[in-house]
């Protein structure tokens, strides 16, 4: 993560592993920081859950030094922090998993959702 991205956000969540299946259902939102913690907006439930990324999505600026994120794997683009988004799910993730601990400790107990590696919801219609 690079150091002025750093400085606004309490933790960047990370599952620990890679899933072995993944749903196929298309899901989207818009993913967005407060109080410096990831936060889905537009969840069915009216709430705002925590967000757990997936093991290779990393947080960065964009070119034009807008929050953003980035696939480690590949050079591909992905969505700016507080763009709608769109991945595949539902998934799942362990509450045994470390950075699901630190999330809780960082940003509170509630529902979290596992957003994998999104892509911008705009890029892909």
């Amino acid at each position: 993560m690079i150091a002025s991205a750093y400085s606004y956000v309490r933790v960047f969540p990370r599952q620990d592993r890679q899933p072995a299946v993944v749903n196929l259902a298309r899901l989207s939102g818009r993913v967005i920081l407060r109080d410096g913690c990831f936060r889905l907006t537009e969840h069915g439930d009216g709430g705002e859950p925590l967000v757990i990324f997936g093991r290779d999505v990393e947080l960065g600026l964009d070119a034009e030094g807008y929050m953003a994120l980035k696939d480690n794997s590949s050079d591909e683009a992905m969505p700016r922090i507080g763009e709608r988004m769109a991945w595949a799910g539902p998934q799942g993730y362990s509450e045994a998993d470390p950075a699901v601990a630190l999330l809780r400790a960082k940003c509170g107990t509630g529902p979290i959702v596992a957003v994998g590696s999104p892509e911008s919801d705009y890029r892909t219609k």
